[in-house]
């Protein structure tokens, strides 16, 4: 089996060419001596639900297509804030139990675009905007030398990530044995699928690298590959 693993100064460089790619340009980005982390968590959260509209986790009625969109209320502001509170916590390493605040979070974002006339709204569609907004978090603080890239050490053992078809291809095409027990990822509703398959992906990760950095490392490399 091919094992990937990434050096400090391999993922430094991926961390530069997502920023590059996927935050440098957008309205919300400021400058180095206006950032800290609570303006940054903020900033996060709304890169990963703008980007959501235009991607296979969009935050919309798929019967209706139609969008929740900032100036439609102020709960999607709300959810905003919300998931920036929380990726504060789990910088300062406050989460007491992740697995479970986690769960509370996705049922949480779930509810409101529920409430709101979205019945299509998914626990995959909360997962997906949670876990970018996790990883236009991290992306920030280490572009902003908030925090030092470091494999070893990335928010305490965080291992929740963004999945896609082409992360789960990678991992079934492996000799892992891991396998996502429903059709799609951001219409799956059972938490309990999604809880089953990250653990599976981070107990064969572990053995290599952060999962959260092989993730954000392999995806890239996915996605050339993809666009070549």
């Amino acid at each position: 089996m091919e094992i990937l693993k990434f050096s400090n100064d391999e993922v430094k460089e991926y961390v530069q060419l997502f920023y590059n790619k996927y935050c440098k340009d957008k309205k919300d980005i400021i400058s180095l001596k206006d950032a800290n982390v609570e303006t940054l968590a903020l900033i996060a959260a709304k890169l990963a639900y703008r980007s959501s509209v235009t991607r296979a986790y969009a935050l919309c009625n798929y019967s209706g297509n139609n969008y929740i969109s900032d100036k439609e209320g102020s709960k999607i502001k709300c959810e905003q804030e919300l998931i920036s509170i929380y990726l504060i916590s789990l910088y300062k390493n406050e989460l007491i139990n992740f697995e479970n605040e986690s769960l509370d979070m996705w049922k949480k974002i779930k509810q409101v675009y529920r409430d709101n006339g979205f019945t299509n709204y998914k626990i995959g569609h909360a997962q997906k905007w949670l876990s970018m907004s996790i990883k236009y978090y991290y992306i920030l603080l280490a572009t902003y030398e908030i925090i030092e890239v470091n494999i070893n050490n990335v928010f305490n053992g965080f291992f929740y990530f963004p999945v896609d078809g082409m992360v789960i291809n990678h991992f079934k095409k492996k000799d892992w044995n891991i396998e996502f027990k429903d059709k799609c990822w951001t219409k799956c509703d059972n938490e309990e699928v999604f809880i089953e398959y990250l653990n599976s992906v981070k107990n064969h990760i572990n053995m290599y690298n952060n999962p959260f950095i092989y993730e954000l490392c392999v995806w890239w490399d996915l996605a050339a590959k993809k666009s070549a």
